[in-house]
């Protein structure tokens, strides 16, 4: 197989980088926001009784929300 043209990889080395960036920038923006938006990394969890039994992501917390309300409506119907 014949290898393909410098110039080639000139061309989309550096636009790869730059997309690999572009998305990384992307990808810790969505994923912090809520970090950044609560103020800290964990939000405790604490059982029926009161007593502390770990600590949680927020984006959890968020995602398990999300699930109850669509179990939620699910019901409903």
């Amino acid at each position: 197989m014949k290898q393909p043209h410098w110039s080639t990889w000139r061309v989309y080395l550096p636009g790869l980088f730059v997309m690999s960036m572009f998305s990384v920038v992307v990808y810790f923006s969505r994923t912090r926001s809520d970090v950044v938006k609560y103020g800290y990394d964990f939000v405790p969890i604490y059982s029926e009784d009161g007593k502390l039994e770990g600590f949680t992501h927020p984006v959890l917390v968020k995602a398990g929300n999300q699930y109850r309300e669509m179990e939620e409506q699910q019901s409903v119907r």
